[in-house]
């Protein structure tokens, strides 16, 4: 039997100190081989053979480990039950009666305060009570505390409104990024072609375009165009710069304008933006020198000939900032 040892027991009683004698550990560690009766040995029984301290130790420690895993799923299910008593509390709030009663408001002023605080914003409603609780500490009547602590309320919120809307209209105007979609209208003489062949000697194009649409992000600045009666930009205009990239290039276009934004909320940045300008996008495959669409290939030529050249064109985009 191996010689256990119980770093976790905090303490030993007196009857107990003579268990770790080395005369009883080798009475374990040679005779012990199956679970016995854990004590403290009886007078009668001083000179036979005690249980080994270590076996008691060893049962104890299951026992106890047993316990705590038990322990520890009871833990669990209280936890989830108070949990969910949260949650069934949170979606069926208290009214305010019930609130006021708990607080030991009755009578005229519990009626005061449930006719005021009924039907506003929970937030609202609770604010206005916590100011009226300090005014009426202080000394005040129901109905002058009740008053000022709406008026105090009141003015806390239109600050944290000013200030949204502050914040708000900073980030609208200035410099801001948004995606957006585009769409290009070539102009030139020559055209943006995908393939094109020669039949009985004239070159025929049989893919072309002169439109492109596509995503693209944009950096705007705006500056005021028109406010509301607050004195809140809710429409900008400025300069923009749009770029298109894909997995194959880094820039596959890039596009230069004027765009105006517009808000419907003054508490809130987001804009929907229309812009106008000039794109510009390179590597567009055209037609080869001296190579035109409906004629004959030049003379000697038995192929055509494709290049890549810049193409320009003028660019509608509409993007949105969040």
């Amino acid at each position: 039997m191996p010689d256990f040892e119980n770093p976790w027991r905090p303490h030993l009683s007196a009857n107990k100190v003579n268990w770790l004698r080395p005369s009883y550990r080798a009475i374990e560690r040679q005779q012990f081989s199956s679970w016995q009766e854990c004590g403290p040995p009886r007078a009668e029984q001083a000179t036979q053979e005690v249980v080994p301290e270590s076996a008691c130790y060893m049962k104890e420690e299951l026992m106890s480990f047993r316990a705590v895993v038990v322990a520890g799923i009871a833990a669990v299910i209280a936890a989830v039950s108070v949990a969910s008593a949260a949650g069934r509390d949170a979606q069926q709030p208290a009214t305010w009666a019930e609130t006021l009663t708990s607080a030991g408001i009755t009578g005229i002023e519990a009626q005061t305060l449930t006719s005021a605080l009924q039907g506003r914003p929970k937030g609202e409603g609770e604010e206005i009570f916590r100011e009226y609780i300090v005014l009426k500490a202080a000394g005040l009547a129901v109905d002058q505390a009740l008053a000022i602590a709406t008026v105090v309320v009141a003015e806390r919120q239109r600050v944290l409104i000013v200030a949204q809307q502050e914040q708000a209209e900073k980030k609208f105007l200035g410099i801001d990024w948004s995606l957006g979609i585009f769409a290009s209208f070539d102009f030139g003489s020559d055209m943006r072609v995908d393939d094109a062949e020669v039949i009985n000697g004239v070159v025929r194009v049989t893919d072309e375009s002169s439109v492109s649409l596509g995503l693209a992000l944009d950096a705007h600045y705006f500056w005021p165009v028109h406010k509301n009666t607050d004195g809140k930009a809710m429409v900008g205009s400025g300069p923009f710069l749009a770029i298109q990239t894909s997995g194959e290039d880094v820039i596959d276009s890039w596009a230069l304008g004027a765009m105006v934004g517009l808000r419907r909320d003054p508490n809130s940045a987001i804009s929907f933006n229309l812009g106008l300008g000039l794109r510009v996008e390179p590597g567009v495959k055209t037609l080869g020198d001296g190579i035109e669409e409906n004629k004959p290939l030049p003379e000697g030529e038995t192929e055509i000939r494709f290049k890549e050249t810049d193409m320009t064109g003028i660019v509608v985009m509409f993007s949105a900032s969040f």
